[in-house]
């Protein structure tokens, strides 16, 4: 669970820097910004539902690529900041990948909890 409010932890930190980054960076006006945050938004639901998919198939690796890909889509937006298609593409990316992490995180869960645990009690 510690990682799992790392990572969320490490999500919001991030997501407070989209806005003045798209702003700065980028170039781009307010109403760009308001445009791109909704289609991070909807991409985050697809990801809540891609997620669960792949979080029931396999719950122990779908968490580690959830986590993986919000991380790895940050380094890039530095270079990519100048661009508005390069920018939203990032978003698309990051959201869908953020959305799997509570569904990801809910599904590994029960899983630990049998591997450590010591069977039934027998009640």
């Amino acid at each position: 669970m510690l990682s799992v409010a790392l990572l969320i932890t490490g999500h919001f930190a991030a997501y407070t820097c989209i806005r003045p980054a798209l702003e700065r960076v980028a170039g781009l006006g307010a109403g760009a910004v308001g445009s791109l945050l909704p289609v991070y938004g909807v991409a985050g639901v697809a990801g809540t539902f891609l997620g669960g998919a792949a979080a029931t198939r396999d719950p122990r690796r779908a968490l580690p690529v959830v986590s993986a890909v919000p991380a790895g889509s940050v380094p890039p937006s530095v270079p990519a900041g100048g661009s508005l298609p390069a920018a939203a593409a990032l978003l698309v990316v990051r959201g869908p990948a953020y959305g799997g992490v509570a569904v990801g995180a809910r599904k590994a869960e029960p899983v630990r909890r049998l591997r450590t645990s010591n069977g039934p009690s027998g009640d």
